[in-house]
Parts: structure tokens; C-alpha cells; sequence
């Protein structure tokens, strides 16, 4: 089983060393997005009582800042098992996870009577507004903008050759904007065989029907899209 790997680094890698493990497979790594982390002021700890997470990648963008002890003596909400576990290794005293979507991690706040506002470490694009979210619910919620995303449309040289020879197995995708990415970039290559996609959601899956079969996660993360490969 070949497989191609489009998240950003470093996600992308440590994904591709878990599908090898677990697999077996033979895995091509071709991120369609580049994380760039962004220039900000100092950020503002005061008043604030919780941090929440939407990706991991936050993490990775503010691991330079000077509040980074700071940031990890409060809790540290998170909307996922991999944001968690990411945060307890960067050095949170406590990492709480939603079950993977924007909601349930609203929901998980909104039920803590947190006595404060709660810092959103969020990327410049968002899929859905945990701030709103947050808002609704009575929760303070102070949204910083850590991280942007730039899109890859082309694929390398090599990646190209193995889609249009039809050697790639699977095609697992992670973001909508890394599913818009693709969409660009398997544009360049038509006439091309039909793929099969494993997503994490209905929305990243909806924009790569046209390219080939698509598969959704029964639940968004790592774990359930893993189980769309079983026994392919």
C-alpha cells in the first residue's frame, strides 16, 4: 500500500512514521500547506484563566515567545487527543481534549465555569469561530492570531509522476485548506487516474469528489481516518 501524506510539517512526518508502523505502507510525504508563524505583540496573559487550542500548530508557532512557561501553567483546552498530547509536551501542567470538532470543544469550556477569559491561540483562517462559540455560551474569550497557513498548489516532480502513473494507494487530507490546495494542483495534472481520499470531515472531502472516491472519518481524528485504510 502506497499512501501520500498532504499535511503541513511537521505533522506530516510524524503521521507518515505512524502509518509505516502501523501498516506497513509505503509513504510519500507532499504538504500542501506551509505554516508560517506570525510576527505579534507580546501576548497579554492577564485576566486570562484558560488557554484553548484548535490546532497544534499554535504550539509550534509561539515556542519562541517569551510567555511560553507562562502560557503552560494555565489550563490548556484542547480539541483533540493529538492538540493535547502536544501540549502536555510543550509543557502544560494540564491539557483537557474535546472529542475533535470546534463545537465539542465549546461545549467542554462552557462547562468548566472558568472565573476568567479563555486565550485563543488561533491561525489567521479558521473552519469554524471558537471565539463566537465561546461568546454565546457567557464564556470571555480573547482571540490571538499566532499562525497563517500558505498553500502549496504544485506537487513536486516525483509526487506528480506517481499520481499520473497511478501509484498512489491513498490520499489522506487533514484540512479544508489543504483539499482547496489539492484541488489546484490536481488541476495541472488532468488527465489523471481517480484517487481514493480518506478525510477527516465531510467538510474537507466535499471539494475532492471530482478527482476521485472520498472517504470520511467517523470521527475527526488521527485514530478514525487510520480505520479507513484498514484492510485496504
Amino acid at each position: 500500500m502506497r499512501l501520500l501524506v498532504t499535511r503541513p510539517e511537521p505533522q506530516a512526518s510524524r503521521t507518515a512514521t505512524r502509518l509505516r508502523q502501523r501498516f506497513g505502507a509505503e509513504v510519500v510525504v507532499a504538504p500542501m500547506l506551509e505554516i508560517i508563524p506570525l510576527e505579534a505583540d507580546a501576548i497579554d496573559l492577564a485576566g486570562m484563566t484558560a488557554v484553548a487550542l484548535t490546532s497544534a500548530r499554535a504550539i509550534e508557532a509561539v515556542r519562541d515567545r517569551a510567555e511560553w512557561t507562562k502560557l503552560w501553567r494555565l489550563p490548556v483546552y484542547c480539541v483533540g487527543t493529538r492538540t493535547a498530547d502536544a501540549a502536555r509536551s510543550a509543557g502544560a501542567v494540564r491539557a483537557i481534549a474535546a472529542q475533535g470538532t470546534a463545537e465539542d470543544l465549546a461545549r467542554l469550556i462552557a462547562g468548566e465555569a472558568l472565573q476568567g477569559a479563555v486565550l485563543y491561540l488561533a491561525g489567521q483562517e479558521r473552519s469554524a469561530d471558537l471565539a463566537a462559540m465561546l461568546a454565546e455560551t457567557g464564556v470571555p474569550c480573547r482571540m490571538v492570531e499566532v499562525y497563517g497557513a500558505k498553500p502549496i498548489e504544485v506537487f513536486p516532480t516525483s509526487v506528480a509522476a506517481e499520481l499520473q502513473a497511478g501509484h498512489i494507494d491513498w490520499v489522506l487530507v487533514y484540512s479544508r485548506r489543504t483539499a482547496q490546495a489539492l484541488t489546484k494542483a490536481f488541476a495541472r495534472l488532468q488527465p489523471m487516474p481517480r484517487l481514493r481520499f480518506a478525510c477527516l470531515s465531510e467538510n474537507v472531502g466535499e471539494l475532492l469528489r471530482p478527482f476521485g472516491a472520498v472517504h470520511i472519518a467517523a470521527s475527526p481524528d488521527e485514530h478514525h481516518l487510520f480505520a479507513l485504510l484498514e484492510g485496504a
